[in-house]
């Protein structure tokens, strides 16, 4: 039986998603090994609105949320996909930003 989310804090920030529509290696990549870590986007995210094209389950989203942008424009093209980036939002509490 899997837990019914995910969680993981970022900035103490929650961020949390289902368990069922991420790979927890994904989550482990972008949120602890800093594989989205790049200075020059990072420096630039606070306060700003961001667009994410080809948003997958809003792990990208929910990052630069977590560091700092004020919304971001998540677009994801497959219906499927998009419904679990949607409850992964809804489950961070960032409907309000993403």
């Amino acid at each position: 039986m899997s837990p019914e989310r995910l969680s993981l804090e970022v900035n103490g920030v929650s961020a949390a998603f289902n368990p069922n529509c991420v790979d927890a290696s994904l989550l482990m990549g972008v949120f602890t090994k800093g594989e989205y870590e790049i200075p020059e986007v990072l420096s630039g995210l606070k306060g700003r609105e961001v667009i994410d094209v080809g948003a997958n389950v809003s792990d990208s989203a929910l990052y630069f949320v977590l560091n700092g942008a004020r919304k971001v424009i998540a677009v994801e093209p497959l219906p499927n996909v998009a419904k679990c980036a949607e409850e992964n939002v809804r489950l961070s509490g960032a409907t309000d930003k993403v």
